[in-house]
């Protein structure tokens, strides 16, 4: 019954919260759009394997990131909160010794970032692997400002291909990778063989309600579609992309569900950052902070967050998760 009234209070709470925020990101969206000049269109893209894609995706962003201070800002700093929960708590559940993030996130936030949080629980270094070696370099520097040099590898490697011995690490997991794959099965497969115990993917969310707004931002500006495959942003594609690739899915959930649209790559972080100062403790998080205040409203969504039912997450949610089991290492 506690929990009834938890998840009844949660999910009321979260609409209250919905319906103005959102309100308010229409309306700098709106904004932003307005008298917009539309951008030439890109011209049509050189037939590429997988592993380039990904290093020349992680490199044009890195391009655009310079001279950006060091601060996630608002959605970021909620997003990588509740990821290190995630984290965390399957580093607690299997008790991981070793772990690999591959290809590791180059574009939101602080690149390289994703993996801090296990610095501090696993016993081995956490590896890192990207096509790009701009991107690794640079995600070394993130582990770097924290004191962490020793608690990672850096390792430059395609994506499908990893110079590792089959059954290398415990638990082997990308952020928001799967989708931009024109070959997820090849990349899933070669995770499966790298993996001894876990394989997590973390991806978008198509259902997410700011995807609509999204694809019209694109239309308007006249972008290409960037973001990859939708097949791969629902837990029904993965799921079936699990299962060709040989993984036995144990499983599935969701993380990141702000009442807040997913304003995806929109640029209009620094606008709502003026308001969401209202409700509290500016919210921000640089690489070499240790322990940053939460402030109010980043509680408040985490206690949301906690509490909501699991089919409301995962029609609200920004990102999906499936954890698997290679059938090889199925004991």
């Amino acid at each position: 019954m506690l929990k009834f009234i938890r998840q009844t209070g949660a999910v009321i709470l979260w609409w209250l919260c919905y319906l103005p925020l959102n309100g308010l990101i229409f309306l700098i969206f709106s904004k932003h759009i307005i008298g917009a000049g539309k951008k030439q269109p890109d011209q049509s893209p050189l037939q590429m394997n997988d592993s380039d894609k990904i290093k020349a995706w992680a490199d044009s962003h890195l391009n655009e990131k310079s001279g950006i201070p060091d601060d996630e800002g608002f959605g970021t700093r909620f997003e990588r909160h509740m990821m290190a929960k995630l984290l965390l708590g399957l580093a607690g559940r299997f008790d991981l010794h070793s772990v690999l993030e591959s290809p590791a996130d180059g574009v939101t936030g602080i690149p390289g970032a994703n993996s801090l949080p296990l610095a501090a629980v696993v016993y081995k270094p956490v590896v890192l692997t990207n096509p790009s070696e701009r991107l690794l370099i640079v995600a070394g520097d993130t582990w770097a400002k924290r004191g962490l040099t020793n608690n990672v590898q850096t390792i430059p490697a395609p994506v499908s291909n990893l110079p590792f011995k089959s059954g290398s690490y415990d638990l082997v997991w990308s952020f928001c990778m799967l989708e931009r794959f024109d070959d997820p099965i090849a990349y899933l497969k070669e995770t499966a063989r790298v993996s001894g115990r876990l394989v997590l993917m973390v991806t978008l969310n198509s259902g997410n309600h700011g995807t609509w707004l999204h694809r019209i931002y694109h239309q308007i500006k006249g972008i290409g579609w960037d973001h990859g495959n939708f097949g791969m942003m629902t837990l029904s594609g993965i799921r079936e992309a699990f299962e060709k690739s040989g993984i036995d899915v144990i499983s599935t959930g969701a993380v990141d569900v702000p009442p807040t649209w997913d304003t995806w790559d929109m640029p209009l972080g620094g606008e709502i950052s003026k308001i969401t100062i209202l409700f509290g403790k500016k919210w921000e998080w640089k690489s070499a902070s240790d322990n940053p205040q939460k402030g109010f409203l980043l509680s408040l969504f985490e206690w949301m967050e906690d509490n909501l039912p699991l089919w409301f997450k995962i029609q609200n949610a920004h990102h999906l998760y499936i954890l698997g089991r290679p059938i090889q290492n199925d004991k």
